[in-house]
């Protein structure tokens, strides 16, 4: 089931588990479905909200924003905007611009990872690269 109107493709079950939405969820979301319409390909979300015991147990940070709402995203490498990057660099290429139009779009949180990003809305800006 989608979300909402505005947010046609992403359900609550790639989202949430145990999770009450709050504006700062459906803000995340929206932000999230702007993505979505500006890659023109599907987005996989990887990790969304966590509960402190599942964010334990998959050693998540102690003070990990999944526990509040944060979406870790992987762009589809078939879209029309890396379709003229050469395979060895495609997914470099589409997690920086996944990045770059998260920032234009306004998270606050953007970490990149090597197949995917991670976004937030902490309220404070926060940049970081573990990418190998």
């Amino acid at each position: 089931m989608i979300i909402r109107d505005d947010i046609p493709n992403f359900t609550w079950a790639e989202v949430l588990a145990g999770f009450e939405p709050t504006e700062r969820f459906y803000d995340h979301m929206v932000k999230v479905q702007s993505l979505r319409y500006w890659w023109q390909a599907p987005i996989k979300v990887n990790s969304g909200f966590r509960s402190a015991k599942h964010n334990e147990a998959i050693g998540g940070a102690a003070q990990s924003q999944h526990m509040t709402f944060a979406t870790d995203l992987a762009p589809n490498l078939r879209g029309v905007r890396v379709a003229h990057t050469p395979p060895p660099d495609r997914q470099r290429e589409a997690i920086e611009l996944l990045a770059a139009e998260a920032d234009r779009i306004g998270f606050d949180g953007i970490g990149l990872y090597d197949t995917f990003v991670h976004l937030d809305l902490r309220g404070s800006s926060a940049r970081w690269d573990n990418r190998t």
